[in-house]
């Protein structure tokens, strides 16, 4: 992707993944949970997740939390 700032400046970025239109079980079997194993395995990982207040974002990236023990904090 190649985004430009003015006629003289642009920035050049690359995805490794981009998923339009999600449901949240799937982007978070397809990103949060292969990114919750790497770092595990010792792996520095980075995800970013952007969108609106209370669209999912922590659920998409951290699973259903109420399964777990002791929660995740994002």
């Amino acid at each position: 992707m190649i985004l430009k700032l003015d006629f003289h400046n642009e920035i050049k970025a690359k995805f490794d993944k981009v998923i339009a239109l999600p449901d949240q079980k799937k982007c978070y079997e397809q990103v949060g949970l292969q990114m919750t194993n790497h770092f595990l395995k010792g792996y520095n990982c980075t995800t970013i997740a952007y969108g609106e207040s209370r669209s999912g974002k922590t659920f998409s990236m951290f699973g259903d939390q109420s399964l777990l023990e002791y929660p995740v904090l994002p």
